[in-house]
């Protein structure tokens, strides 16, 4: 059984729910949250293995939650999360130290994939 944890941020509360069934049944002990104000403390907390971090979210985005992440913990897998294809927000998510990016829609595939890098 794999003790890795994992948090997925998500205002989408049925795509946390899809990601944490998949990842659950991967034997992964995830953590869900809907917003960047919810992650960084369940991340502080969990120490998670790696971070499924959606780009944009109300409020607090996923570009500031990957900053905040990087300077408490700046070897913490992130990989984002979006629907939306920009440029300039996936070079300032690299810039940030985004590992990788996974497009909405994506397969489950797609992210199991990113579990094993």
């Amino acid at each position: 059984m794999s003790t890795r944890k994992i948090l997925v941020v998500d205002d989408e509360p049925e795509m946390t729910a899809l990601l944490s069934s998949f990842l659950t049944a991967k034997k992964y002990t995830v953590f869900t949250a809907h917003t960047g104000a919810e992650a960084l403390p369940l991340f502080d907390k969990e120490q998670p293995d790696i971070v499924f971090l959606d780009i944009r979210m109300p409020g607090m985005d996923g570009l500031e939650v990957l900053e905040t992440i990087r300077k408490r913990s700046p070897q913490a897998r992130v990989v984002m999360i979006t629907a939306f294809e920009d440029a300039a927000v996936r070079k300032r998510a690299r810039a940030l130290g985004a590992e990788h990016f996974i497009p909405k829609p994506f397969s489950l595939f797609d992210l199991e994939r990113e579990l094993d890098l």
